[in-house]
């Protein structure tokens, strides 16, 4: 992201970065990685979930049907590491597709994580909506808080 363009502040720019991972190691990828400000992805219409300093589990990119298992994993595995805080924040805001059935599949998770007092999903209208209709409100610790996104 930039802050300037043709010299009038405020403004921003995005620049989308492509690259044949194939043809460079796995360090330099690394490098470019940390490097890049925000998260990489493999390919177009990919799922990827990576967690924050403060634990937060971010999912980015593409939650369809092929990805549910690999977005119940990763919840699943957020899950169990932050039960002794009893509390877990997972972000959808850098979805571009959330489906029903990922939507539905944090459900069950949320509903059984019973070592948690609170999992707070993040997410835009949209995703609000999507997780209210299957029932997000009738899970007692699960608070979904709507993000307006600066795009």
């Amino acid at each position: 992201m930039g802050r300037w363009l043709r010299g009038t502040p405020d403004a921003t720019v995005s620049e989308i970065c492509a690259y044949d991972h194939r043809r460079f190691d796995r360090t330099l990828l690394t490098a470019m990685e940390r490097a890049h400000p925000r998260v990489l992805l493999e390919r177009l219409g990919s799922l990827r979930s990576t967690r924050g300093p403060d634990g937060t589990l971010h999912f980015i990119g593409e939650a369809d049907a092929t990805h549910r298992p690999a977005a119940g994993r990763a919840l699943e595995i957020a899950l169990a590491q932050t039960a002794p805080a009893r509390r877990l924040t997972v972000d959808l805001t850098r979805l571009h597709f959330l489906s029903v059935g990922c939507a539905v599949g944090l459900l069950p998770l949320a509903r059984g994580a019973a070592g948690h007092e609170l999992i707070e999903v993040r997410c835009d209208r949209g995703q609000r909506r999507m997780l209210r209709r299957p029932g997000a409100g009738t899970v007692s610790r699960l608070v979904l808080t709507e993000v307006v996104r600066p795009w």
